[in-house]
């Protein structure tokens, strides 16, 4: 999937190594920053919607930190 990602106009991905698979990801736009929940057993995801600046920023700061240790493919 990755690989396939990489090919998109505007879009780069990489990869934590598995031990780092969740069910919650987090989205970051503007001074918005969305945490989904995912379940195993199939019920549907829920959301959490935050729109704070600071928040946002705290999590994009995480987030390049973040990149920076994931592996390129």
């Amino acid at each position: 999937r990755i690989k396939f990602l990489n090919t998109l106009e505007y879009t780069k991905a990489r990869y934590l190594p598995s031990d780092f698979d969740q069910l919650v990801t987090t989205t970051i736009c503007g001074n918005e920053l969305v945490i989904q929940i995912y379940h195993e057993d199939g019920r549907k995801p829920k959301s959490i919607v935050i729109k704070d600046e600071t928040v946002a920023n705290a999590y994009t700061k995480y987030f390049w930190l973040i990149w920076e240790k994931a592996k390129v493919p």
